[in-house]
């Protein structure tokens, strides 16, 4: 009897459950890690900080949290910063990370919480501060318009948003108004563009603009689709109309065809945009397909007068293109790419034409701040304006800001 009783316990004690007698971890953890701000902008030169977090709701405060923090600027070399905490707010432990951005682009803030609460991984974005000095026009902000313009002599010209009116602004005071559907500026010279006519307004300082000839000059309004017309000077006009590209000289008192240039059948998918300068006194921006843009510099058949790029045209001038393709805005001054740079998640770029005869890029983070482009010997850089006022244009060499009161052109 005795060895029975011996047996069954030991079958007993073979079906009884094994207990594991290590504790359970105290910190579980239950996303991939918080930073703030996230994914915008700071500027170069001024102090920030970024709140690098982990949401632990099972790991109380006197757990004796500890984190491990790296800063490392765009060339992925490491910087220092100040570190304060960890900190419990919540269900979060944290730390503050206070640094200085020294050059633009990606600066990476990655923050390692001890025990076993893992990673914190994310970046801010530095951008430099432009700081607007030499103010050259004003207009009230109150003042709507679909296309602005500024002369040589600070006359801020505005196109009405039903484009039936051209108004001329100096220090924030209205000039003189005239019918109009477009218009284009160069130097002192407004060219303001009717339904078969063009007239040339000259700013001389004088409290209104003089029109040169004093008379519209007949313009055959089959030569007239308003954003194909371009002002080369204060004198000459490039149209570009069913598949050819006309000069016009406006010296006398009529429109003289100076020379036409045949485009290529199936150059554009679209209007071209014209640019003055080049071998043909022009040269053609356009979208050739749908994910594609072209420009030319010439129209002889030589390999390098036009070629095709991959992307979304966003800004064209003398020099070449921009271009975006998903978060990537790139410069183009040749077949191949100059510079481009990887924008952040959820930003954006919009091809700019509020400003008369321009089409530029301009970069619009998350919140709505937006941003200049320059293509420098540091690469695809961005500028932005610091505090509320609002960046609405920056054509080359001017920005065009917003406030509550006017809106403002100054040089860049």
């Amino acid at each position: 009897m005795r060895s029975f009783v011996s047996l069954l316990v030991v079958v007993l004690a073979g079906c009884l459950p094994t207990i594991d007698l290590e504790p359970p971890p105290r910190c579980d953890v239950f996303d991939g890690g918080i930073s703030t701000p996230s994914g915008r902008a700071v500027f170069v030169g001024r102090p920030t900080t970024v709140v690098a977090s982990r949401r632990a709701p099972t790991c109380p405060p006197e757990e004796g949290v500890t984190a491990q923090v790296r800063v490392t600027d765009p060339n992925l070399a490491l910087v220092g910063a100040e570190i304060e905490g960890p900190f419990a707010r919540g269900q979060f432990h944290g730390v503050e990370v206070r640094f200085t951005p020294t050059v633009p682009g990606p600066w990476r803030i990655d923050a390692v919480f001890e025990p076993a609460l893992g990673r914190a991984l994310n970046e801010v974005w530095a951008v430099d501060a432009f700081e607007p000095t030499m103010r050259l026009g004003a207009i009230p902000d109150e003042q709507r318009c679909a296309t602005e313009g500024l002369t040589a002599s600070g006359t801020v010209v505005c196109l009405a948003p039903q484009g039936a009116q051209v108004s001329f602004w100096r220090d924030g005071q209205q000039l003189q108004a005239v019918p109009g559907l477009g218009i284009d500026v160069r130097g002192n010279s407004v060219f303001v563009l009717g339904a078969g006519q063009v007239e040339r307004f000259v700013d001389t300082g004088a409290s209104f603009l003089r029109r040169v000839p004093d008379a519209p000059l007949a313009f055959d309004a089959s030569l007239l689709p308003l954003d194909a017309v371009v002002a080369v000077d204060e004198e000459r006009l490039l149209v570009a109309s069913a598949g050819q590209v006309f000069t016009f000289s406006i010296a006398s008192a009529s429109l003289t065809p100076l020379a036409v240039v045949t485009l290529p059948p199936g150059l554009c998918l679209e209007a071209p945009r014209l640019v003055p300068g080049g071998p043909a006194g022009f040269r053609l921006a356009c979208t050739s397909r749908p994910g594609f843009a072209r420009f030319c510099q010439a129209f002889e058949p030589t390999p390098d007068a036009c070629f095709e790029v991959r992307g979304r045209l966003v800004g064209a001038d003398d020099e070449g293109l921009w271009v975006t393709e998903g978060q990537t805005l790139t410069r183009v001054r040749g077949r191949a790419a100059s510079a481009s740079v990887q924008l952040p998640t959820g930003w954006s770029t919009v091809g700019v034409r509020r400003w008369a005869g321009s089409l530029h890029p301009l970069v619009v983070e998350p919140t709505g701040r937006s941003f200049f482009v320059r293509d420098t010997a540091r690469g695809v850089t961005l500028s932005g304006l610091e505090g509320s006022s609002q960046l609405l244009a920056a054509p080359p060499g001017l920005v065009l800001i917003g406030s509550s009161t006017q809106r403002l052109v100054f040089a860049r």
